[in-house]
């Protein structure tokens, strides 16, 4: 379970990485729509784990990655913007949020399964 202290450096990271990619994303990454679903950070504070989303992307996996190339670029910009908020920024690094993909995947599965079931029912079994 998350600390509260950890709640709120999350809330702190998420906001602000939020804003800085919603600024730089077109102009870094070629993405329109990138969006944070979810910050994790260790119970020390020196690791965050940033979880990302992509909307209409065909290989979400790749740009997570490219992300991951401006680490550098986007801790410096959090720091600037959290300098009164924290002394020492934690460790960032970005993930492909896959939650999406595993929801489609399990709700096109419910789907199969409804259609078999339905169609074994007409011959009054």
């Amino acid at each position: 379970m998350e600390s509260r202290r950890q709640a709120k450096v999350s809330r702190l990271i998420h906001r602000e990485i939020a804003s800085i990619l919603q600024k730089n994303a077109k102009s870094w990454f070629a993405i329109p729509f990138i969006t944070v679903s979810k910050i994790s950070v260790t119970p020390d504070l020196s690791y965050a784990k940033v979880y990302l989303t992509f909307l209409n992307e065909t290989n979400p996996q790749e740009k997570a990655d490219l992300v991951k190339t401006k680490t550098g670029e986007i801790k410096l910009q959090l720091g600037r913007a959290l300098k009164n908020e924290m002394r020492k920024l934690p460790d960032i690094n970005f993930f492909y949020d896959d939650t999406m993909d595993y929801v489609e995947n399990m709700d096109s599965l419910f789907k199969k399964l409804n259609n078999n079931d339905s169609g074994k029912g007409d011959d009054g079994e």
